[in-house]
């Protein structure tokens, strides 16, 4: 409320100066013709309009504040706006009957200026409907923007949030199938488990190492997704074939944490890989700056968690950041993943 027009000191200076004179021309062309309206243009009464208009102004502007503290808006917004405008009314034909009165009577002489009264009354409360007419809409338009504001806000703070768990979740699943396969290697392959070991705990030193992280380089998350993928394999008898055909200019392009890991995990969990039958994936970057994840869909009978929530967790963190959307089509059974890749600077 306080930043609306009618307390902004240069509106309060310059507004009744400028709307005043626009008022006096309209009463002169009330009375005059158009051709005196050169010749009397710069009378004293020019003064008179600017100094009601003045008045007017500053006590519509008091009324509205008093009115602001013992009846807001919040009461009842119908009877307010009736309240203001009456009250605006009738401070217009106080204000301009007792000028005028003084202005004919006591100054110029007059005894009969009826008529220049009525055109007065009638031409401010005009423009006093005007100015209220004005206030509501400024009003009421920075009341949805604020509302409308708040929702943003709201739904920002609520991605902000949704952001954070997506980049510090660790999936106790891929941990308890990791150790599981860890126990097999010891137990049939013990030379190999110092490599399954150090990848495993490189995974998850990224996950640490970038919980306070918004966004990585694509060249890290490639890195890490390479280790998960390994992992992998090792549960799946080496039927996961990944290619990465990535320019090495992309490498400094970013991406959020885990946005890789977390897809992968999820697309080998939810489709059918075994020696009769490789699982093969494709990466790319198209002209757009989108990362492109290709395969062929060979989806289990019954998911192993909730693929599409956790892929929804993933669409709405990236909104974050930038307004070209994180998707995934499938036409075929051949199944797309774009992933859009940002600048160090955030997106809005």
């Amino acid at each position: 409320m306080k930043r609306i027009f009618i307390n902004n000191i240069l509106f309060r200076v310059v507004a009744p100066a400028i709307y005043g004179t626009m008022l006096y021309i309209i009463v002169l062309l009330v009375f005059d013709s158009i051709i005196l309206l050169y010749d009397n243009f710069f009378s004293e009464e020019v003064l008179l309009c600017i100094l009601i208009t003045y008045l007017l102004s500053e006590s519509m502007r008091a009324a509205i504040l008093l009115l602001d503290r013992f009846y807001p808006f919040e009461k009842n917004s119908t009877i307010r706006i009736l309240l203001q405008t009456s009250i605006s009314c009738i401070l217009s034909i106080i204000f301009v009957s007792l000028i005028i009165y003084f202005y004919f009577k006591l100054i110029i002489g007059y005894s009969h200026f009826y008529t220049e009264l009525i055109a007065f009354n009638i031409v401010f409360l005009i423009s006093c409907l005007f100015y209220n007419l004005l206030f509501f809409s400024i009003f009421f338009l920075d009341k949805q923007s604020n509302i409308q504001l708040i929702k943003e806000q709201t739904k920002r703070k609520n991605s902000e949030y949704k952001l954070k768990a997506f980049i510090n979740e660790i999936n106790p699943n891929f941990l308890f199938a990791s150790l599981e396969t860890l126990i097999t290697i010891i137990r049939n392959e013990p030379k190999s488990s110092d490599d399954f070991i150090n990848r495993l705990s490189r995974i998850y030193r990224y996950k640490l190492d970038n919980k306070f992280n918004e966004l990585i380089d694509l060249k890290s998350e490639i890195n890490s997704v390479e280790d998960l993928i390994f992992i992998l394999n090792l549960r799946n008898n080496n039927n996961i074939l990944v290619n990465f055909n990535i320019p090495e200019k992309y490498f400094n392009k970013n991406i959020l944490p885990n946005t890789l890991n977390r897809i992968f995990e999820n697309i080998v969990n939810n489709n059918i890989i075994s020696n009769l039958q490789s699982f093969k994936v494709n990466c790319e970057i198209n002209s757009k700056s989108f990362l492109l994840i290709t395969y062929m869909e060979n989806p289990i009978l019954r998911n192993f968690e909730d693929a599409e929530n956790q892929f929804e967790i993933i669409v709405s963190s990236y909104k974050y950041f930038t307004n070209r959307s994180l998707s995934k089509t499938v036409e075929n059974k051949k199944c797309l993943i774009k992933i859009p890749l940002l600048e160090i600077e955030r997106e809005i």
